[in-house]
């Protein structure tokens, strides 16, 4: 492999995490939207965070830029981001509709609760982007002739 091809390589493997991330936290938000008709497709929103298709990025080939400090910092934003998913799917199928008068009120209480925490997903998500987006110009500023391209 060229060293031109191994930077490539790099970029598009960030470019290919960050769309990942954005159709998992998109087709989470649409399944949280209303949490009256709430189902979940593992398939398409993997709860656990070294098996969604980011995680898979950034512990197999991500991995490759480990001599960069900000993939440790993605790391522990990707893990906050699916300790808020468990926070959100607990705070849906918590049963504890005896502190609500109705059950349109406690629905409707329970859904702006789950919206506030989908508002700190997408907080942890803008800042996510913004660390893969530091990680890309790391990568464009890197020299083809250091040693991470050998």
């Amino acid at each position: 492999m060229t060293k031109t091809t191994k930077k490539r390589e790099l970029l598009d493997g960030i470019a290919k995490a960050r769309l990942d991330h954005l159709k998992w936290k998109s087709y989470f938000e649409v399944a949280t939207r209303d949490i009256t008709k709430f189902r979940l497709d593992n398939d398409k929103v993997n709860p656990i965070a070294t098996e969604c298709e980011f995680g898979h990025w950034l512990y197999g080939d991500g991995q490759n830029l480990n001599f960069s400090n900000i993939l440790s910092e993605i790391e522990r934003v990707h893990e906050d981001i699916h300790k808020k998913y468990f926070e959100i799917i607990k705070t849906i199928n918590r049963n504890d509709k005896s502190v609500f008068t109705s059950k349109s009120s406690y629905l409707s209480d329970k859904q702006f609760i789950v919206d506030n925490l989908i508002l700190d997903l997408n907080n942890y998500s803008s800042i996510l982007r913004s660390l893969l987006t530091q990680l890309e110009l790391f990568v464009q500023s890197l020299d083809e002739e250091e040693e991470h391209f050998k």
